[in-house]
């Protein structure tokens, strides 16, 4: 019951929401998601030895792509692995990147599934959650804007124009994940009704993931 993205960069599939995702019952829209406060949680297991096989610094585990904003696995200068939760603010007419990041423990092979917290509080912080700790940090300014991003699952931005430095495959599995706004419930996911190429938001938002396959000519294919 678990989506596996654990194959090789170049077959790898990915999963998104559109900034127009939306149903004619009233469901949330992510362009009105960003607006406000909002909270990611995702259950995952991390394949770390294939992120540091393929040579990349970060890898997005749910992420909205620009200047990514939300959950990132990263392996520093040293070999140390790190959960980040990451925004983009605007400070004094500049781009400024706001992140906390949980370290984890050299001896923990981390293959048990892994939650994870993310919370985003309008303009004025993120606190990032996992079972080693909970951290905040209080913003330096107003994030930058985020009306027209794609909410990527597996990768923080695979759109084609993206370079490959900015693309932070990532590689694991996923068996929950539940995104909420600040009244109710954006989107839920437990990925046990599913097809090829959709998986099926039981909120009753209609905000489902969308299957986007990248070609072994690098043409996207979405299904």
């Amino acid at each position: 019951t678990a989506l596996s993205t654990s194959q090789p960069v170049i077959n790898q599939r990915y999963f998104e929401i559109d900034e127009d995702t939306w149903t004619s019952s009233g469901g949330a829209k992510l362009n009105e998601l960003v607006k406000d406060d909002f909270e990611i949680e995702v259950s995952v297991k991390t394949d770390w030895d294939k992120f540091k096989k393929s040579k990349q610094k970060y890898a997005g585990v749910v992420v909205l792509n620009g200047l990514h904003f939300g959950i990132i696995c990263k392996i520093d200068d040293l070999g140390r692995r790190l959960i980040a939760g990451e925004v983009w603010t605007e400070v004094n007419g500049k781009n400024h990147n706001e992140v906390i990041q949980i370290e984890l423990d050299h001896n923990d092979k981390d293959t048990d599934w892994r939650n994870i917290k993310f919370t985003y509080i309008k303009n004025k912080s993120i606190t990032l959650e996992t079972k080693e700790g909970k951290k905040t940090k209080e913003l330096s300014g107003n994030i930058i804007d985020y009306q027209h991003a794609y909410l990527w699952l597996g990768c923080c931005d695979n759109h084609l124009s993206a370079p490959d430095e900015y693309r932070g495959n990532w590689f694991g599995k996923v068996k929950k994940l539940k995104v909420k706004g600040k009244n109710k419930t954006f989107a839920d996911f437990d990925f046990k009704r599913k097809t090829r190429y959709k998986i099926y938001d039981k909120s009753g938002n209609g905000n489902h993931l969308m299957k986007k396959f990248i070609n072994e000519k690098g043409h996207v294919m979405v299904f």
